[in-house]
C-alpha cells in the first residue's frame, strides 16, 4: 500500500485504506501501517484486527503522536485509544451499514 501512495494513487485506494505512521516502542523508528478507516465529522477511526495486541496500538499506547496520510492529504496528530465496548459496537456497526455487500 505504501508503493501505491509513493507512486500517486492515493487519492483512489485512499477512499478505503490510510497509512497510519507510528513510532515503535522498542526501537524509537517510524512504523508504517495501511488500515482500513471510517472517516466521521473530520475525525479518522481504525479499527484493530487483532485488538490490543496489535503492533501499531501498542506503539499508539507508548507515544500517541502519528503522522497519517490518506488520498491526497498527509498531517501529524495525536491518537486516542478507545477501548469502551460500547464504542467499539458503535463503530462497527457503522462500518457494516456503510459496507455490506
Amino acid at each position: 500500500m505504501k508503493a501505491l501512495y509513493d507512486i500517486g494513487l492515493g487519492p483512489l485506494i485512499g477512499r478505503v485504506v490510510l497509512l497510519l505512521t507510528t513510532t515503535g516502542r522498542k526501537t524509537g523508528l517510524p512504523r508504517v501501517t495501511p488500515l482500513q478507516y471510517e472517516e466521521i465529522d473530520g475525525t479518522f477511526y481504525l479499527g484493530s484486527s487483532r485488538g490490543q495486541k496489535a503492533d501499531w496500538f501498542r506503539n499508539i499506547l507508548a507515544n500517541p503522536h502519528v503522522e497519517v496520510r490518506v488520498k491526497s492529504r498527509r498531517f501529524r496528530g495525536m491518537a486516542e485509544t478507545v477501548t469502551d465496548p460500547l464504542r467499539i459496537a458503535d463503530f462497527l456497526e457503522l462500518r457494516l451499514s456503510r459496507h455490506r455487500k
